[in-house]
């Protein structure tokens, strides 16, 4: 069995959703005066904001979240969804957690043996707040935008130290 890592699931997570839902999504993406990352942070075709916190070990999802302020005082400004993606290992541990933090919490499972993603547990509208689609729309944008530049630099970068070997 394959083992599953965070950037495995990012990328399943955000290619399902950018090709298959045709949301706008950006991995990494800063809110709350940079208070918290949002391991994927998505804008819904009916201008929703999703935000999805990968999880790959109990520790991390137990111990780290249940420590989270976010998690207590969500707000309106904060995103209008919110799952966990985790391997289908921790399916039980990220439960427990969803019903400690929050029910309307979703739980999206990544399966190891296929690329593919399983959608447990749908996550449900915490708030109706659209005041700031705007803002938002611009971090996921400035967000990609940033990693673009850092790509097309690293490549850049490669290929001219090949040339000069």
């Amino acid at each position: 069995m394959k083992e599953i890592n965070s950037y495995y699931i990012k990328t399943l997570l955000m290619e399902y959703y950018r090709f298959t839902r045709q949301c706008l999504c950006a991995d990494e993406v800063n809110y709350l005066w940079g208070r918290y990352i949002a391991d994927i942070l998505l804008l819904t075709k009916s201008n929703f904001v999703h935000e999805i916190e990968i999880k790959t070990n109990k520790s991390d999802l137990c111990c780290a979240e249940l420590n989270k302020k976010k998690h207590i005082n969500w707000n309106k400004d904060y995103p209008n969804y919110f799952s966990f993606a985790v391997p289908i290992s921790l399916k039980q541990d990220a439960e427990e957690i969803i019903s400690k933090l929050n029910p309307k919490y979703g739980l999206i499972l990544m399966d190891s043996n296929y690329p593919r993603m399983i959608i447990n547990k749908s996550a449900k509208r915490i708030h109706a707040n659209q005041d700031k689609v705007e803002v938002w729309k611009n971090k996921i944008i400035f967000r990609n935008n940033s990693a673009l530049i850092g790509y097309m630099k690293r490549t850049h970068i490669c290929e001219e130290s090949n040339e000069n070997i």
